[in-house]
């Protein structure tokens, strides 16, 4: 399609060069009668012969280099997918595990805690190291691939982030503390549901690129 629409609009190119290929010839041959000189009718049939026979070979050269660049493009652009893909699957297993380790910690901090202050602190602690980690991935490059989901997944956990520290901290008690740390928890379940579809989506369209480049 791409080799059509480009024909089409430099069809004027190709109809002047089509002319000056038929035109030129013919002036050579019947300039030299204007001076009385004559060219011997067989040499004449020959020049025509591989004179013609340039355009089908010259045409076939052509497309099959369009062709190949057009491949070669493609292949390029594969290679850049897979990479970004191969950095994208780090990042959020990355994610993930920081919300499982976070969980974890966050329930280790209720149950193991030195009272009441002592569990808010290690649960103050557990939410800091996660926030510290979860960070330490966005200071990466952020791959073409997954802009607009780095953005949300950023957004979101700030967020909640946020929210959780006021909530444990607002705790007046070791009834109130196990909700108000689980809270963080609790809204983090989507964003490690929504990277472990992209898990999936990435790694569906890493094998596609991989196939491309191998054909």
């Amino acid at each position: 399609m791409k080799i059509i629409e480009w024909c089409d609009k430099h069809k004027w190119t190709y109809i002047l060069a089509i002319i000056g290929f038929i035109v030129i010839p013919i002036l050579i041959e019947f300039i030299p009668v204007t001076y009385g000189k004559h060219s011997e009718r067989g040499d004449w049939l020959s020049f025509w012969g591989s004179y013609l026979g340039i355009i089908p070979a010259g045409l076939i050269t052509y497309f099959m280099y369009l062709k190949e660049r057009e491949i070669d493009r493609n292949k390029n652009k594969s290679l850049l997918l897979v990479k970004d893909t191969d950095l994208f699957i780090s990042q959020c297993e990355e994610i993930i595990n920081y919300i499982d380790e976070l969980e974890k910690n966050i329930n280790n901090a209720i149950k193991n805690g030195a009272g009441f202050l002592g569990q808010m602190n290690d649960t103050i602690s557990a939410i800091e190291l996660f926030h510290t980690n979860f960070l330490s991935v966005f200071e990466k490059e952020i791959p073409s691939v997954s802009i607009e989901t780095r953005e949300n997944v950023f957004r979101e956990t700030g967020r909640i982030v946020k929210e959780s520290f006021k909530l444990v901290r607002e705790s007046n008690n070791d009834i109130e503390l196990p909700d108000s740390a689980r809270y963080i928890i609790g809204e983090l379940k989507p964003i490690r549901a929504t990277l472990k579809t992209e898990l999936i989506d990435s790694r569906k369209n890493q094998l596609e690129a991989k196939r491309m480049i191998l054909n």
